[in-house]
């Protein structure tokens, strides 16, 4: 924010940028940064402050507006949305959760409900004589409102913004930050440090001896109450006391400064410490800030400071930093903002990682091995060198003479002796160096080379480890004397005939004293002096490396597989092996490289990062390129004395100073909805989104919702997932990424959406709710569906009463019509066959013929009118009337043929009913049947068999008689035979089959739907 002296210290620091940053100063590691500039969505790349609230956004005060990030995308807004300036200072968040912006216009206040429009931001109202720009935004622990207008410190009272009177009395003008004590005291940087008492009185510090030599660019308070001052030259610390009256500026009591890099004794009451960069140039300080871990952040123009445990550092170009650090904050995660002038905002992962690569000063970017030498200087190990990591920088080296090659491979390169001096693995044979500073490593010639001469079986050394008893152990490429062990000045070789079947590529030493050995073919040898046991049951694959953890466990990783061995001390055949895999949560199935951290989790590489396994709990965490890892394949693990975690890696070197604990130990972050439309139209939502939003109403022909919803999240490797569930149902969906929910036809009624954030390790945060009330169509509505069904059950009785009147009626009918047949016309053909007998009698032979052909003719119509009496009559409407009616016609027509005939018909089976139509032209398709096995079967037994299957009826004509030939159709003289039999089956509803062969007889079989 803009002050007395930022804009002259501002000045000073762009002039001397240059040549501070091409300054003799060592090259540094890469650090693990990710930017954030327009292009990724911000609404300016000159960022003034940054500031997370309690909902888990972050919130980023710009020279072009104010951008929110939810750690999937920035929402941007500006005077188009109700801001009274686009240059924006600073945000607060107070205890409802309302947002105080400080913009050049003056000071706004977004409350927690308000939607996107003309009402977003309200406008403080101010007191005359009030500036109208507001700088500097902060609400003390007693909820009281502070900002710096103009110059002056001004106050929010009764919702006005006033001029605190007191401040200007006591000679303030310039203020800067603003931050208040435990013990109620507001402090306040000007060109000095201003004090303000709990009773209003203000007191003033001088921090450079010459009064407005320089100023103060802000102040922030640690847990111990010391305030680290921002200043022009760098900071101070002061932990005021009963001397806090002394006059006397605080530079003078301050002591010789400190340089990044040294250890840092943090001062007692009454005490000043000033922290300087190593040059005199200013380099025009900003308010610092505490982190959650306790961490001191003091972002400067040309540079970041960190006081982490004691030590202070120092970042700046050299670290692929831009220039000009404007503010720094802290996200949920723990990472680490920072908001830069003109080059938009940079993420540091909280892991630390510090990576180093040819950029940075390595010789070679492909590491093979790690060592410490005796002063803690961590080195490794490359094809070209070693290179060594101290105060002054990167110091490059060669442990291999002149005339020496450096051997290839990973891990076990260089082994540390108890004296300091190293043993190291080349082809040209065993070398023994002594190395014991840093500066040897460019200085000092080998003691030693072991070859062939010395007893060795060969001088080309793949491995070379140390034991506790100081016995030295090579691996070598020779099939059968594979390895060889030093002790005592002489050598003994462990041969293939031994049981060495492979050269070593790892070693380790149990609690027991047992060495145990990884071989390139796979495999584990447990090995006590000279006895050699093969051990079974280890994952596939090359043993890449062994790991012994400080509960005495054996840790094996291979190219397959990840395993623990509880007690390695054990009989063979009590070994267990528990595997690790992805499964467990791991990101891969192989362990390339293995260390145990000084908290007892377990660091291991492979071929996707970093798994940091907490073997106790199970929990994971997972590193890779996204936290500053030089490679996600990893070959190297060490932890050094002062248990910072170095990984070698196939792209360069990568240190982490601390390890992350696994992100399960955090809550997940609050899903908020924070969009509803209906059918494509917005509902009016809070536009910071809320937890819980009730009375959305959806009328017909609305039918669809859709919901949005976000979560904070700034974790991208482990992203959230989404669920939700529609009550009463209580079974949640299967969880997706995806942030919006699209519901085409909801039921109607009450009902409430509820949606939650998962994480990725299962952990499911509080859900967010949206009740609704789909209004159906008025044809979907109770009222309108109890007339309709009332109206179609009075439609439905109408139709039936008439439907039973008809029924009722045509069965009269059909009654009077068999009735007036059977009366009158029967009657009538009755008589005419009775008196052309009698007139046969009377007149004699010579009129008999005649009178026979009117008495047949007569009988005919007679049976043919019983027939029809028959069909129409309403009572014989059931099977059982019908083969009755078959059997009288059967026995008529066989009787005088002496053929047998069988009416099989179960009882439910006769009381099934049949309709008039259906029975009359079942009877004369069985008619027909009969008709002709009895004219042309010549068979001595006929069966008629009914039976129903389900809901159809099946009655079959069978005979023994001689059959025919189905491809010459058997005709019925002067009729059409089986084609006539055929119609009336399909105007029954039914079908007709016959089966027939020559010699075999026939069936006829006639089927017809109940």
């Amino acid at each position: 924010m803009p002050s007395v002296w930022s804009a002259a210290t501002a000045l000073i620091a762009a002039l001397f940028a240059t040549a501070h940053a091409a300054a003799s100063q060592p090259v540094r590691g890469r650090l693990p940064l990710e930017a954030f500039t327009v292009a990724q969505g911000l609404a300016n790349d000159s960022v003034t402050a940054i500031t997370p609230d309690s909902r888990g956004f972050l919130w980023f005060a710009t020279l072009d507006g104010l951008s929110r990030y939810d750690g999937g995308a920035f929402v941007n807004y500006s005077t188009e949305d109700g801001l009274p300036d686009r240059m924006v200072w600073a945000v607060a968040e107070d205890r409802e959760g309302g947002l105080w912006i400080g913009t050049n216009g003056g000071l706004v206040r977004m409350t927690p409900g308000a939607t996107r429009g003309p009402g977003l931001f309200q406008r403080v109202p101010a007191a005359p004589g009030v500036a109208a720009e507001a700088y500097e935004v902060f609400i003390d622990r007693r909820g009281t409102v502070w900002s710096t207008c103009g110059d002056d410190v001004c106050v929010v009272r009764e919702g006005r913004l006033e001029i605190d009177a007191a401040f200007r009395a006591a000679g303030g003008r310039g203020a800067g930050s603003i931050i208040d004590s435990a013990a109620g005291d507001l402090w306040v940087s000007t060109d000095r440090l201003f004090r303000r008492r709990p009773d209003g009185t203000w007191r003033a510090y001088d921090v450079q001896p010459v009064a407005k030599a320089d100023g103060v660019g802000g102040v922030a308070i640690d847990g111990d109450g010391r305030l680290w001052i921002a200043t022009g030259y760098g900071f101070v610390i002061w932990a005021p006391g009963g001397d806090d009256a002394d006059t006397r500026p605080l530079i003078d009591r301050a002591g010789a400064p400190l340089i990044p890099g040294k250890a840092l004794r943090l001062p007692r009451a009454g005490e000043v410490v000033a922290i300087t960069k190593p040059d005199p140039f200013p380099i025009v300080c900003r308010p610092p800030m505490l982190t959650r871990e306790g961490t001191i952040w003091q972002p400067c123009v040309a540079g970041l400071f960190e006081v982490a445990n004691g030590r202070i550092a120092f970042y700046d170009t050299n670290d692929g930093l831009p220039f000009d650090f404007t503010d720094v904050a802290q996200d949920r995660m723990g990472d680490i903002w920072i908001a830069t002038r003109g080059s938009g905002a940079f993420r540091l992962a909280r892991s630390g990682a510090i990576t180093w690569t040819k950029v940075h000063g390595l010789a070679n970017q492909r590491i093979r091995g790690l060592f410490e030498l005796d002063d803690g200087t961590v080195c490794a190990t490359n094809p070209l060198g070693v290179s060594c990591f101290g105060d002054d920088g990167i110091t490059h080296g060669s442990l291999w003479p002149p005339g020496t090659q450096s051997g290839w491979g990973w891990n076990d390169i260089v082994a540390r002796d108890e004296d300091g001096t190293l043993w190291v693995a080349s082809p040209q044979g065993l070398i023994h160096w002594r190395a014991r500073r840093i500066g040897d490593i460019a200085r000092a010639a080998p003691l030693r080379i072991y070859t062939t001469k010395d007893g060795m079986p060969s001088n080309n050394v793949f491995r070379v480890w140390r034991d506790s008893r100081g016995r030295v152990w090579t691996a070598l490429f020779d099939v059968e004397r594979p390895m060889a062990r030093l002790e005592g000045g002489a050598f003994t070789v462990l041969s293939r005939a031994q049981g060495v079947h492979g050269t070593p590529t790892a070693f380790a030493e149990d609690r027991a004293g047992n060495v145990w050995v990884g071989l390139y073919t796979g495999g584990l040898l447990r090995v006590r002096d000279d006895h050699i046991e093969k051990i079974g049951g280890a994952p596939q694959g090359l043993v890449r490396d062994l790991e012994i953890d400080s509960q005495g466990g054996l840790w094996v990783g291979t190219t397959s597989g990840l395993a623990r061995i509880a007690d390695p001390a054990a009989p063979a055949s009590r070994l267990v092996f528990r595997r690790w895999s992805r499964q467990d949560g791991l990101t891969s199935n192989s362990g390339y490289c293995m260390v145990e951290l000084p908290d007892g989790r377990m660091a291991i590489g492979a071929q996707k990062g970093l798994d940091v396994l907490d073997p106790r709990s199970g929990k994971v965490v997972h590193l890779s390129i996204r936290e500053g890892l030089a490679s996600n394949e990893i070959s190297l693990a060490m932890v050094d004395r002062g248990g910072a975690l170095w990984l070698g890696t196939i792209n360069g070197l990568s240190r982490l100073s601390s390890i992350p604990s696994p992100p399960r130990f955090l809550p997940p972050p609050r899903l908020r909805v924070d969009a509803i439309h209906i059918d494509g139209a917005p509902i009016p939502v809070p536009e910071l989104g809320a937890t819980s939003i009730g009375g959305v109403r959806i009328r017909y022909p609305r039918h669809a919702m859709s919901v949005g919803f976000s979560a904070p999240h700034f974790d991208p490797a482990r992203p959230l997932r989404f669920e939700y569930r529609l009550l009463p149902d209580e079974t949640w969906t299967a969880a997706r990424t995806q942030r919006a929910i699209v519901f085409d036809q909801l039921p109607a009624g009450a009902g409430t959406l509820e949606i939650r954030a998962v994480t990725s390790t299962g952990r499911a945060s509080e859900p967010a709710r949206v009740s609704f009330v789909v209004v159906p169509a008025v044809w979907k509505r109770g009222w309108f569906l109890s007339s309709m069904i009332a109206a179609i059950v009075l439609l439905a009785l109408a139709a039936h009463r008439y439907r039973v009147g008809q029924a009722v009626a045509l069965e009269r009918v059909r009654t009077r019509a068999a009735t007036d047949l059977h009366d009158d016309l029967g009657s009538s053909l009755s008589r005419i066959s009775i008196l052309s007998e009698v007139a046969k009698r009377r007149l004699g032979s010579a009129t008999e013929p005649l009178l026979d052909e009117i008495a047949g003719s007569a009988r005919g119509l007679v049976d043919a009118l019983g027939d029809s009496i028959w069909s129409i009559d309403p009572k014989r409407d059931d099977v059982r009337s019908l083969l009755q009616r078959v059997r009288h016609f059967a026995a008529a027509v066989f009787e005088s043929q002496s053929i047998d005939i069988d009416v099989r018909i179960s009882p439910e089976v006769a009381e099934l009913p049949l309709g008039a139509e259906q029975r009359r032209e079942t009877y004369l398709i069985l008619k027909e049947a009969l008709n002709n096995a009895a004219r042309h079967a010549n068979a001595k037994h006929v069966a008629v068999i009914a039976r129903a299957e389900g809901r159809t009826l099946r009655i079959a004509v069978e005979d023994d008689g001689r059959g025919f030939s189905q491809s010459a159709e058997p005709r019925e003289d002067g009729g059409r035979g089986v084609p006539s039999m055929q119609e009336r089956a399909q105007r029954a509803g039914g079908r007709l089959e016959i089966a027939s062969r020559p010699g075999e007889g026939t069936r006829v079989l006639v089927t017809v739907p109940l």
